[in-house]
């Protein structure tokens, strides 16, 4: 029998929204090597940008028959959703840039995409506040194989330029054709320059395949150039990156909801906040005197998005049935609940004052459920 509880919904999420797109039913399709990230809101930006890197380095685990490297990479080493979080659980947002807020990093890999979202929205040294914007790019890398790795890169590059040249340069238009961006941004660098895209020069601005060109220094061996972020201003790409969703408001709105919750007293020992939900999870074990992690948790999500207010609840188990079990006991109805035993509590259009009672009404019925369950233990 499958393990529920190793689901992770939002990098499956994020897995078959590329699949959408570049189906293997399609002989073109087949011809992409690495498939490219697509940010969940993408396709409904008013600019969309499609970044362009230049390869992947082989380490222990990669291989060149590995099509989704570029999404593993990007679920695992930048968004953290492809991987087990340090408790051994795995992420269930939706969203796939549900990342949490207070997460800083000085890893290479890592910087090069957080850098690229600060310059596109003109953010400066704004750390994990712009990784939102990766919502609304897509993320491509040029050559077609691995390119070694450390000194290996340089000899692996002279032996074989004319080949991978020649493979990544009939492959990208076929990406460039799905996904229809209306800007290409490439991390620029010798081997870039060397490959010679053929663009085509109109009024000192760049077109491949008939979509606008914009090179930038690689951003995760420096920062991004002044001459670029002042280009960028002066073509007018910073007044179309301005508009994408912040999630500003709905950061507000959450921490709003975040202080009334506890402020009567702390309801749980862990609370997460992402970009948009709060996760607040009751240990219901304990070990002399002192709560140790479990998969029968209790967790309650408060998530918002752009057309309500949604509360649910779940066990660390994803059991569809204890899910239901423990709200009968509790005497607390639900809407619906999905195969991982998520069950949706109640949704509002507006974050009201029924709302709020409904949501404290649930969380106090879970601690005082919680404690009955821990003076069982004692």
């Amino acid at each position: 029998m499958k393990d529920i509880s190793q689901e992770n919904i939002a990098y499956l999420k994020l897995k078959n929204r590329v699949g959408k797109y570049f189906d293997d039913s399609d002989e073109n399709n087949r011809k992409v090597k690495f498939l490219p990230y697509i940010g969940e809101k993408y396709f409904d930006a008013n600019f969309k940008i499609l970044v362009v890197g230049e390869s992947h380095y082989n380490g222990k685990k990669e291989n060149d028959n590995n099509r989704e490297l570029t999404i593993d990479e990007f679920a695992n080493s930048y968004l953290n959703i492809g991987n087990k979080d340090k408790n051994g659980y795995y992420y269930q947002f939706e969203s796939f840039a549900q990342y949490p807020l207070d997460r800083k990093t000085s890893n290479r890999g890592w910087l090069g995409k957080r850098r690229t979202a600060e310059f596109v929205i003109g953010a400066e040294n704004n750390s994990y506040k712009s990784d939102y914007v990766w919502d609304y790019l897509a993320f491509y890398n040029f050559y077609q194989r691995l390119v070694g790795g450390g000194s290996s890169c340089g000899k692996w590059y002279s032996k074989n330029k004319e080949l991978f040249h020649k493979e990544a340069k009939e492959v990208l238009p076929i990406v460039i054709k799905k996904l229809k961006p209306d800007l290409i941004v490439i991390w620029e660098n010798g081997r870039f320059r060397e490959a010679d895209l053929s663009c085509q020069n109109k009024n000192g601005r760049e077109y491949f395949e008939g979509v606008e060109v914009f090179r930038i220094n690689h951003p995760a061996r420096s920062l991004i150039r002044d001459e670029f972020v002042s280009k960028w201003r002066q073509n007018g790409f910073l007044e179309k990156t301005r508009k994408f969703d912040s999630y500003e408001n709905i950061s507000t709105k959450l921490k709003d909801i975040e202080n009334e919750i506890v402020k009567d007293g702390k309801v749980g020992f862990e609370l997460v906040r992402g970009r948009c939900y709060l996760s607040f999870e009751l240990y219901i074990s304990k070990k002399d005197g002192k709560p140790v992690k479990s998969l029968n948790n209790f967790v309650c999500d408060i998530i918002l998005n752009d057309e309500d207010y949604m509360v649910r609840f779940y066990t660390r188990n994803y059991s569809k049935e204890e899910s239901v079990i423990l709200l009968t006991k509790m005497q607390k109805k639900f809407i619906v609940c999905d195969e991982w035993g998520r069950c949706t509590l109640y949704k509002s259009s507006t974050l009201d004052e029924n709302f709020m009672s409904e949501l404290k009404g649930f969380l106090k019925s879970l601690v005082v459920y919680r404690k009955k369950i821990w003076d069982s233990q004692e």
